[in-house]
């Protein structure tokens, strides 16, 4: 039975839905908050995932996004190669609850 990435990836939407619904910030924080999490993974632990043409640089093009989003005033985390596992990244999303607010800005790319 091959592998699907599909559960992962309406995981994903699913969060990024749900960020538009989490309470604002106190009045102590910025209200216009931007947040990203991106996630690069090379080489996948389950070899059918790695398709016949895979991307060439996802983790480098990671960390060049993150770099230029970071310009623009966001704050951005990074999930890369072996570090992005299905339960860090769970992790990571279940704590969006403490960075991604109603009135900011979330992206998981």
């Amino acid at each position: 039975m091959a592998y699907s990435s599909r559960p992962i990836v309406y995981q994903f939407a699913s969060w990024a839905f749900l960020c538009s619904f989490l309470p604002g910030p106190s009045s102590a924080e910025d209200p216009a908050k931007k947040y990203a999490l991106l996630i690069g993974v090379t080489k996948f632990k389950h070899a059918e995932m790695n398709g016949r043409d895979p991307l060439q640089f996802p983790e480098e093009d990671a960390k060049a996004i993150g770099a230029m989003m970071k310009e623009s005033g966001y704050e951005a985390d990074y999930l890369l190669g072996s570090k992005a596992t299905k339960q860090q990244i769970e992790t990571n999303l279940k704590g969006l609850k403490t960075k991604a607010y109603s009135e900011g800005i979330c992206l998981i790319g």
